[in-house]
């Protein structure tokens, strides 16, 4: 194991988001390396493209990561890292088989459980500090989730039927994050891409992708890049390389 410095925890009651939180922590320059800023409940917590992020207090962990190490690369796949701790963190915690959904979903059974959002703090060209924020249900039935207007999602509870704790399933989040940053450290951002690949639903499946423009692209996602695209065969014989920020929403079509 590499030395590093242990894990901060800044916890809250009621936020807006954790992911402004972190911002406001690192402009005020006391969000150090390895803070996890976690909230009991999100008044305006979102997703990509700002989408709302749903959560009941005290059913959901929810928490941003805040990551400046000394020189980061800009190629350093935090995200990628972040979204295999989900998924592994799930299988310690709940003994659930998860995988990912791209761009930044997790899906047990086929339903979403958690969503990771990649950002990162700027002062210029300079970077700050990368965030990665983290939302995981693991509290709530079916029935809730539902009545919420999300028919596709679930928690670790309703899956498994075990009782599990939002403060155990933070604590295996964070220790799976280390164990993958060491293989990362010792064997290299094509490793992490290797895993990352392996965990993705979405690669050999049909999919219906809706663009920023508001195109829809049907085809068959056959693979991803190294820095996260997705590569579809499109219905049309043409090949297409989909990056997430031109993206509004993906769907997996049944075939």
């Amino acid at each position: 194991m590499n030395e590093r410095p242990p894990w901060t925890t800044r916890r809250y009651d009621t936020v807006d988001s954790t992911q402004r939180v972190a911002s406001d922590l690192i402009a005020r320059g006391v969000g150090h390396h390895r803070t996890a800023v976690v909230a009991v409940k999100q008044h305006a917590g979102y997703g990509r493209k700002g989408d709302p992020w749903h959560d009941g207090a005290g059913d959901s962990l929810l928490t941003t990561l805040i990551l400046s190490p000394d020189d980061p690369p800009l190629s350093y796949p935090y995200a990628m890292i972040a979204a295999l701790a989900v998924v592994r963190a799930i299988g310690a915690t709940a003994h659930l088989a998860a995988n990912l959904k791209w761009p930044n979903d997790a899906l047990v059974n086929g339903r979403k459980v958690a969503g990771i959002l990649g950002d990162a703090t700027w002062v210029g060209s300079r970077l700050l500090a990368m965030r990665v924020g983290i939302g995981v249900n693991v509290g709530g039935t079916r029935s809730l989730y539902i009545a919420r207007g999300l028919p596709d999602a679930t928690s670790l509870i309703a899956e498994s039927g075990r009782a599990i704790s939002v403060d155990t399933v933070l604590a295996a989040l964070l220790e799976q994050f280390d164990r993958i940053d060491d293989r990362y450290l010792h064997s290299g951002h094509a490793y992490i891409v290797a895993e990352w690949r392996n965990a993705l639903a979405t690669i050999g499946r049909e999919v219906a992708i809706t663009c920023l423009d508001g195109r829809v692209l049907w085809g068959k996602a056959t693979d991803a890049t190294p820095d996260g695209d997705l590569i579809v065969d499109a219905a049309d014989g043409t090949r297409v390389r989909v990056r997430a920020p031109d993206v509004r929403s993906l769907r997996h079509v049944a075939s």
